[in-house]
């Protein structure tokens, strides 16, 4: 068996339902044990070196159910030996947690067992072929793909002995409609029930703290969620396809909801955001075509009963939007909110607003803009350069971005291959995707502390870019973010950043943080003369 990570887990309403267990001496809710099976007779038993037995069929070889016991004459049973069951008549069998080591032909040709109650490590020796049911008795942690593709799967019962379930654990079984999952697990990892297509329900234990990515993704009969008290995040893909699934509630616990978590849920009708949430990934609702929104002034809004207008999800009809206002208790503005609003004149940034999506007002030909340096911004009347939108012109040689600016739309500056350099303001968090892309001419850039993320391909093609600085504050960069930045030869960052430098050039690096370099970190770096670290 292969050892495994821990992973995190979550509350939610369905009828497949996740608790106690039921087994041979297995941990039960109340952290007990079972009462003992006693074992099938006919069975066949042989002595250990360690004084303890190995069984075998023996006399049961047309019996359609076996039950190993866990003792005989008051020694454990501790193996299941070579070849010791085979034939198509076995549909049921049951191992208790006092079996250690079974051999690795000891269920070939059982092709027929449809039911097992088993510590689990015993499940990688059981043809997955027919396999309906299963109980987990004993083991710790779920491993990755355990029961992946088993396709007869239709119902599994994992007890307080276990603790986390890996990623892809489930992943394909098409036929699961009933899981029972203990308070003891703690964690779920990344697509542990993806396509679990007749999956319609689930509750998830109280120790579950995140939903992690693509978790519930593709399960297609999942019709109700109800997110615990205890769940802080719903990752990226988390529901993305629940194409059945009619309603979210999601409580003050979540903080953050992942990129696309509840995308191509066709049927979802409703959703409550929580006040609480800070972070709503890119296209977190997109393809939800049935929702239903809070409509103010033109523009469509999700929120909840204390604040219906937290999440600006986009227009009406985007012929007819001119000058809007948007309510000032909006927090979030989703990508592509505004954009293709042809006829949009004017529109005014509350300072409520936390997050602006990307091209949120993107092919808006008719917008004016607030001028300053060069560079046009949206505001409001107290500060109006809130959002940097883009250039006045593309020749741009220079650009200092306004000390009061707290977006950058992305590629704000794509293609301007005249300029050389930019003064970010620390009132800056995020650098956005293509912000920088293809600046042919920029030579150095500096990243304020107030920086976290770096989006993707935010510096590509930077071709002239010599040196740059990434502050430890920084702890997500964007695929190719630094791509072709061939002439870099000095960089200065956190160790997990080296993997998206342009290495052709480097020459001096200094690591400033991080506890580990990854593996090749430095591979084809000819021309490096300095490291310090």
């Amino acid at each position: 068996m292969k050892a495994l990570k821990k992973v995190l887990l979550g509350i939610l309403s369905v009828a497949c339902v996740i608790t106690a267990s039921v087994g041979l001496t297995a941990c039960n809710s109340a952290g007990g044990t079972t009462q003992e099976k006693e074992g099938t007779e006919g069975l066949a038993y042989y002595p250990l070196p360690d004084g303890t037995y190995a069984v075998s069929q023996g006399n049961t070889k047309y019996l359609e159910e076996i039950v190993i016991p866990s003792t005989y004459n008051g020694k454990a049973v501790t193996m299941v030996a070579d070849d010791a069951f085979s034939g198509d008549n076995l549909k049921s069998i049951t191992i208790p947690d006092s079996v250690i080591e079974i051999a690795g032909s000891a269920f070939e040709n059982c092709s027929n067992l449809t039911s097992v109650t088993c510590p689990l490590f015993a499940i990688a020796y059981i043809p997955k072929s027919n396999v309906q049911t299963v109980v987990i008795t004993s083991g710790g942690v779920v491993g990755d793909a355990i029961f992946k593709d088993y396709s007869s799967l239709t119902s599994v019962v994992i007890g307080d002995c276990i603790t986390s379930i890996a990623s892809y654990a489930f992943y394909g079984c098409s036929n699961l409609t009933s899981v029972e999952i203990s308070n003891s697990v703690t964690s779920i990892g990344n697509y542990a029930f993806s396509n679990c297509e007749r999956l319609t329900s689930v509750v998830l234990g109280d120790s579950v703290t995140s939903i992690n990515e693509g978790v519930f993704s593709g399960c297609d009969s999942l019709t109700s969620v109800v997110i615990g008290d205890r769940i802080t995040s719903i990752g990226d893909y988390a529901f993305d396809g629940c194409s059945n699934l009619t309603s979210v509630v999601i409580l003050d616990s979540v903080t953050s909801i992942g990129e696309r978590a509840f995308s191509d849920c066709s049927r979802l009708t409703s959703v409550e955001i929580s006040d609480r949430v800070t972070e709503i990934g890119q296209e977190a609702f997109y393809n939800c075509s049935s929702l239903q929104y809070n409509v103010k002034d033109g523009l469509k809004y999700l929120g909840n009963k204390s604040n219906a207008y937290l999440y600006l999800a986009g227009c009406q009809n985007k012929r007819l939007i001119i000058s809007p206002t948007i309510d000032g208790a909006c927090k979030f503005i989703a990508e592509d909110a505004f954009s293709r609003c042809y006829r949009l004149t004017s529109v005014e940034i509350p300072d409520s607003v936390t997050s602006i999506g990307a091209g949120a007002f993107s092919d808006c030909n008719s917008l004016q803009y607030n001028v300053k340096g060069g560079l046009n911004y949206l505001g409001n009347k107290n500060n109006p350069y809130i959002y940097l939108a883009g250039c006045e012109n593309k020749s741009i040689t220079s650009a200092t971005i306004d000390v009061a600016c707290k977006f950058i739309a992305g590629g704000v500056f794509a293609g301007c291959s005249s300029l050389t350099s930019v003064v970010i303001p620390d009132s800056i968090t995020e650098i956005a995707s293509s912000a920088f892309g293809n600046c042919t001419s920029l030579t150095s850039v500096e990243i304020p502390d107030s920086v976290t993320s770096i989006g993707s391909s935010a510096f590509y093609n930077c071709s002239s870019l010599t040196s740059v600085v990434i502050p430890d504050s920084v702890t997500s960069i964007g695929n190719s973010a630094f791509y072709n930045c061939s002439s870099l030869t000095s960089v200065t960052c956190p160790a997990f950043a080296i993997s998206y430098i342009t290495k052709d050039n480097l020459q001096t690096v200094v690591i400033t943080s991080g506890e580990s370099i990854g593996f090749y970190a430095f591979y084809g770096c000819s021309s490096l003369t300095s490291v310090v670290i």
